[in-house]
């Protein structure tokens, strides 16, 4: 009798832990009857690996990367530049395609040229749903940036949902243009996704006006419920989400969507390097991020805030103190003329000399530092952090050198650490540096603190 128990055991097993799926058609796996039923347990195998990688630790998101060295993948023949599965509760419940997106596709020819793909897409997603579909009403971004959408619904069973966005008639900064002037664009395509998640009769897509969720937060004692303390005495905010910028410059943007994404509110890196007309190769400045935040901090229902910045007069006093450090240690003095250049002001500099200089000649900002991180971190409030590339040796950065963007979520105040976190996925979610070593590197501090209702 036994003997006979277990091979039925074990096939009932593979039944479970199987789903018949070509992941180069993403629609193989979509169409599966059982979808919001298959498990994250054991998701990745040597089918679907190739294609996927878990987005942190908590083996919630696994995303494909569209790079020019990834195995092909597209849905219903369009191709991928990335697409995200996520799961809740363990099982699956949302599937999110970019069929375009400037950062990573490139810039389309002209408005005809995206319109068509648009028109493409819409085709193919009334073909597959077996429904006409609901447009949205256009939603505005800011001058000159809407959001459109249509919704289908499948089977009863998935919600289709088509966001695309295009800038019309705008000013961006010319990054050919040496004195950083803007320039006009007539008009720049932006994206094309495509989220499939499982349909909720009680909150119909159709019926929705606006996707733009604000910050969710009733009051300070919710946020405050995601800060916790482990036994090494390290204090730390829970549950931000991952992303991972890929190979474009948006890290300014991609940790603005974590954080407000931490907060409830449904952006992503796309739409906020739309409105702050980030580079794909030169991504986004701090200034040009919190800009564009302020002005549209009250759609996302936060509040930006300022820290610690770098500004020129401060910055020219710090190569001062630095000099006269390094006229007594016999060390190169830093020159520079009527233009500064940051970055490679930073990359002549001794790491050891600055780190003097900024901790021990500017105490009061190092303590200003600590103070803040202690403080917002204590409220289950993230804090953005600009930093210098390359001063402090640090493993596994796919960016060796230059400005960069982070998240600061924790410290620890017996061993002067802080936890941190980068925007590239996995192995980059919790990450510590001494405190003197994070402010030598630090170009910024800033929150987006939510609004309470």
């Amino acid at each position: 009798m036994n003997k006979l128990i277990v091979p039925v055991l074990l096939i009932f097993t593979l039944c479970i832990h199987s789903y018949s799926a070509d992941f180069s058609k993403l629609e193989t796996f979509a169409d599966n009857e059982k979808l919001w039923d298959i498990s994250s347990d054991n998701f990745l195998d040597r089918n679907n690996e190739i294609y996927f990688k878990w987005l942190s630790d908590k083996k919630n998101e696994v995303r494909y990367p569209g790079y020019s060295n990834s195995p092909g993948m597209t849905f219903l023949g369009m191709k991928s530049w990335e697409t995200i599965i996520r799961f809740e509760g363990g099982k699956v419940s949302q599937i999110e395609v970019l069929t375009y997106n400037r950062g990573d596709s490139g810039e389309t020819g002209d408005e005809k040229t995206f319109q068509a793909a648009v028109d493409e897409t819409i085709g193919k997603l009334d073909g597959w749903s077996m429904d006409k579909g609901v447009a949205i009403p256009k939603e505005r971004l800011k001058t000159g940036m809407y959001l459109e959408r249509k919704v289908w619904v499948k089977n009863s069973s998935i919600a289709v949902e088509l966001r695309w966005s295009a800038s019309e008639r705008i000013k961006a900064q010319d990054l050919e243009d040496p004195r950083g002037r803007d320039k006009k664009i007539k008009f720049r395509a932006e994206y094309i996704k495509i989220i499939l998640s499982k349909f909720d009769p009680k909150s119909d897509p159709r019926k929705t006006v606006s996707s733009l969720k604000k910050a969710d937060i009733a009051s300070a004692v919710d946020i405050k419920q995601n800060v916790r303390k482990d036994a090494d005495g390290f204090v730390y905010i829970e549950n931000i989400p991952m992303v991972d910028q890929g190979d474009k410059g948006y890290c300014a943007v991609a940790t603005a969507e974590r954080i407000l994404k931490y907060y409830g509110t449904d952006v992503d890196q796309n739409m906020l390097a739309q409105l702050a007309n980030s580079s794909a190769t030169k991504g986004t400045s701090s200034e040009e991020m919190l800009d564009m935040l302020k002005k549209v901090q009250s759609k996302f229902g936060v509040l930006v805030r300022t820290h610690d910045e770098i500004k020129i007069q401060s910055f020219i006093g710090m190569l001062g103190d630095y000099n006269k450090l390094a006229k007594k240690t016999g060390k190169k003095q830093i020159t520079f003329g009527n233009s500064i250049d940051v970055g490679g002001i930073y990359n002549d500099m001794d790491p050891e000399l600055l780190k003097k200089t900024k901790c021990e000649k500017d105490k009061s900002g190092f303590k200003n530092f600590q103070g803040d991180i202690v403080k917002h971190v204590d409220l289950g409030i993230p804090l953005a952090w600009s930093v210098m590339l390359g001063v402090v040796k640090e493993k596994g950065l796919p960016q060796a050198a230059g400005g960069h963007m982070r998240i600061i979520s924790g410290y620890n105040r017996e061993k002067n650490e802080i936890i941190y976190s980068d925007s590239w996925g996995k192995d980059h979610e919790n990450k510590k540096m001494p405190m003197d070593d994070a402010w030598t590197i630090t170009t910024g501090l800033y929150s987006f603190d939510p609004r309470r209702k």
